[in-house]
């Protein structure tokens, strides 16, 4: 049972959120209110949107606030029996409002590379593996495509696809950790420094970029490369190296682990199969072969000297 007082508490701060609600969505409105209360004049252009964010931020606090009172016995039982877990969820949640704030913002990148290419998916469905729009890779041009379906602009799509992968590379890493030390206080601490960590929020929710992506798939590469999974660890570093060239930085693990005879050479027979299944369905879509296998890497080595 709660206390009246809690009851009127809740009360409170749940009507507080609404309006915090409300007013995100007529930030001009809550703009003008407030240089009415400060007596301040503020650039109107540039401090709107802002406005709109800070509110729709107060909002999700002071829910959250007015949930956190309403189940704070349950909350405790559940912290007490699931500690890791318990801070995982809010390290999730912080990292997921952080990266909230960012959204909206377009890079120059967007602008010339990501939206064109994304409208010419969106228009011309699979015909458009026909084009030469943008520089990107097979495999990251068949996720344009499946995001293309997607009811929501293309700024977000992208955006949200790559935060997606800050998540699961946060959660491979608290596993790789754990797998190496067995120590959950550890692995906790590398879940929460792969998600705050700056260049990584601005490259996914800022700048639209599919860093996390082929990062991914280096880690869970490294990963079964440390479970004497050969096998699958050539066909994720093979994924990775589909999505960008950088990834050839990790070679050198493989020339390392085939000198210690970790790892057989043969298990590189891996990657060209891969590469080939990969880039296969493009080139009966209409792309050129030229293209699918080299195009994407030699466009990105010259267009960016």
């Amino acid at each position: 049972m709660f206390s009246k007082k809690n009851i009127i508490i809740i009360s409170i701060i749940f009507i507080i959120s609404v309006i915090f609600l409300i007013l995100s969505f007529n930030s001009l409105f809550a703009y003008n209110l407030f240089e009415k209360l400060l007596g301040l004049t503020l650039n109107s252009e540039r401090w709107i949107p802002i406005f709109g964010k800070l509110l729709f931020i107060g909002f999700l606090f002071t829910l959250a606030l007015a949930l956190g009172i309403l189940f704070l016995e349950q909350i405790i039982t559940f912290y007490n029996k699931n500690t890791i877990i318990f801070f995982i969820i809010c390290f999730g949640v912080i990292a997921f409002l952080c990266r909230l704030s960012c959204l909206s913002f377009t890079s120059v990148d967007y602008n010339s590379h990501l939206k064109p290419c994304f409208d010419s998916f969106k228009a011309d469905r699979l015909n458009a593996f026909r084009s030469d729009v943008g520089d990107y890779t097979v495999i990251y041009k068949y996720l344009i495509l499946i995001i293309s379906f997607l009811p929501i602009s293309s700024l977000y799509s992208y955006k949200f696809i790559s935060i997606i992968f800050d998540y699961l590379l946060a959660i491979y890493s608290y596993k790789f950790i754990f797998k190496i030390t067995e120590d959950k206080n550890k692995s906790l601490f590398t879940f929460a420094a792969i998600l705050f960590t700056p260049n990584i929020i601005l490259n996914s929710s800022m700048w639209a970029q599919c860093d996390s992506i082929f990062t991914f798939f280096i880690l869970l590469s490294c990963y079964y490369l440390f479970l004497k999974n050969e096998k699958k660890s050539i066909i994720f570093f093979t994924i990775a190296f589909c999505f960008k060239i950088q990834a050839i930085f990790f070679l050198p693990v493989y020339v390392v682990s085939i000198m210690k005879r970790e790892i057989k050479p043969k298990s590189f027979l891996y990657f060209p199969i891969i590469y080939f299944l990969v880039i296969i369905p493009a080139i009966i879509l209409g792309m050129s072969p030229f293209y699918a296998f080299v195009g994407a890497y030699l466009k990105q080595t010259t267009s960016y000297q």
